[in-house]
């Protein structure tokens, strides 16, 4: 089942106060360090943290130690009887990037997925994990999915679209069919 979720940042209405049963998206990368859900008044019905990792390039990634720390601080308060959604730290693909290098961003993605799981479960944190799925087809796409899978991931979101919804919307809901298809 497909759940779609309202990208917010600080400079935008607070959605939930309009429409009590949206999801909310924060990114850490579009809130200010110090902000977290204690600033809202009313409380969305399900909130997603991503991971804020928007850099492409590979020496800008933070340990994902740190990502875990951002999102916990971010939700600080978040109420257990709500649903609450942490992703891994990802690193999207590029646009214009070869064949070896989109192929070495999936690996790297993966990699810190199956980092960021493990300190995920000894943290005890009170979130679902979810596993951002990168591909540049359906057989990268297939193929993140199951290794996610099977390192213990059961919610999935699909990673790199925004940067492509514009230029390469025939990619995107190729990845959205793929997906649904094969869930």
């Amino acid at each position: 089942r497909m759940k779609f979720f309202v990208s917010w940042s600080s400079h935008d209405p607070v959605f939930q106060e309009y429409d009590k049963e949206c999801n909310i998206l924060v990114s850490p990368a579009n809130v200010t360090s110090y902000w977290n859900i204690a600033n809202w008044k009313t409380l969305p019905n399900e909130l997603f943290i991503d991971s804020g990792t928007f850099s492409i390039r590979d020496d800008s990634l933070p340990p994902v130690e740190k990502v875990l720390e951002r999102q916990l601080f971010i939700s600080d308060g978040w109420p257990k009887s709500k649903i609450l959604y942490f992703s891994h730290p990802d690193v999207v693909l590029p646009i214009k990037s070869s064949f070896h290098d989109s192929n070495r961003k999936v690996s790297i993605s993966t990699k810190r997925a199956k980092d960021y799981f493990h300190i995920f479960k000894k943290s005890g944190a009170k979130a679902i994990p979810v596993g951002v799925i990168h591909g540049f087809d359906e057989e990268t796409v297939l193929c993140t999915y199951y290794e996610l899978k099977e390192l213990g991931y059961r919610y999935f979101a699909l990673g790199s679209l925004g940067i492509r919804q514009s230029t390469h919307k025939k990619m995107c809901i190729e990845s959205i069919t793929t997906a649904q298809r094969y869930r």
